[in-house]
């Protein structure tokens, strides 16, 4: 049985194919099993609603989601509250059991870095073709390929896979990374798992990745690491290939990106939200949205207070590319996800 959002390349394999996601599908076959209570929906009344996308790591549920509690039953019989996981984003490298191509091995060992900026690439054996979704058919193709017009009809060019790690987003605990100028998102779970040998296989690898031999007399891989919230040292040591960022050079100037986010007064389930770039060494800052708008590429100039903004309307929320144009003519790309909240959403970058 797959359960998936996506076509995968053992969907002709399985005997049940279940379009959606574990979390609203897996719900029901434990309640029916007599493991689970499910409530009914906070927003629309129902049971086994769709929540937004990645809510199960999200602080606060959007207003106007769906949203419903789950319970399930622990050793002694009695039904408890589920929590949602946390990722703190503070561990952003570890020495993972895995080679440079992200296969699991016994001999090597491999430093797993995705801090801001550092190079990556998708490895072999990734499904993106398999998957059919036309924000990313240009990777892994070997000819250019064109959008359908509803997905805004750019012809792009053809690429392996290579980008880099933009930033980590601690609103739904993932590395945002920017791959042939799209927004991919990867969940901090998979640095962890990576770490413990869990995967037979590791998304992406770095493309400079630094490799560290295994001592003939170990016996094992991987250790497990416990991580705790208080926990600041990084989990790969010091060296000249991954640097400690506490050596870093002191202050130096700072952009902040986020999005301002209001409930509509005049339309139900419908946001007015604006997402902007700030800092006083900006000089322009192009917007990529996604395909669906018209434009979907918008340009704009800081205001007197330094700051390059846009405001529009919807219901979805979406991963948006800004392409950073400074004074001095340094060009930078920072993508942020836009987030439906009254607080809004903001990451600061040093530069």
């Amino acid at each position: 049985m797959i359960i998936n959002l996506q076509q995968t390349e053992q969907d002709g394999k399985a005997t049940l194919r279940m379009f959606g996601t574990t979390d609203s599908i897996l719900p029901r076959v434990l309640e029916k099993l007599g493991m689970a209570e499910v409530s009914k929906c906070k927003c629309c009344g129902k049971k086994f609603c769709r929540e937004p996308n990645g809510y199960m790591y999200r602080g606060v549920v959007p207003r106007g989601s769906c949203s419903w509690d789950l319970s399930l039953l622990d050793e002694q019989g009695t039904m408890r509250p589920t929590t949602k996981a946390q990722f703190t984003g503070e561990k952003r490298t570890a020495i993972v059991p895995y080679d440079q191509d992200g296969k699991r091995s016994q001999t090597t060992r491999m430093v797993l870095d995705l801090r801001d900026g550092q190079g990556i690439k998708i490895t072999e054996g990734h499904n993106i073709q398999g998957a059919g979704q036309p924000s990313y058919l240009h990777i892994g193709a070997k000819k250019p390929y064109t959008r359908p017009a509803r997905y805004g009809g750019q012809t792009l060019q053809p690429g392996p896979g290579h980008g880099k790690v933009n930033s980590f987003c601690a609103e739904q605990s993932s590395f945002k990374l920017s791959i042939h100028g799209v927004m991919m998102t990867l969940g901090a779970w998979w640095l962890d798992a990576a770490e413990r040998g869990e995967l037979e296989t590791l998304p992406i690898v770095n493309l400079k990745p630094v490799m560290k031999p295994v001592e003939a007399k170990k016996t094992t891989v991987a250790r497990p690491v416990v991580a705790t919230a208080a926990a600041t040292t990084p989990a790969v040591a010091p060296s000249a290939a991954v640097p400690d960022t506490d050596d870093m050079p002191g202050p130096a100037p700072t952009i902040e990106v986020g999005n301002l986010a209001t409930k509509s007064a005049t339309q139900e389930d419908t946001w007015d939200w604006c997402v902007y770039v700030k800092g006083p060494t900006v000089s322009e800052v192009t917007f990529h949205l996604h395909p669906t708008f018209n434009p979907s590429k918008v340009t704009r100039k800081p205001d007197e207070e330094g700051c390059c903004s846009l405001g529009c309307s919807g219901w979805g929320t979406f991963d948006i590319q800004c392409d950073i144009t400074l004074q001095d003519g340094t060009t930078l790309q920072k993508g942020h996800s836009l987030v439906f909240q009254e607080s809004g959403c903001r990451k600061i970058y040093q530069l």
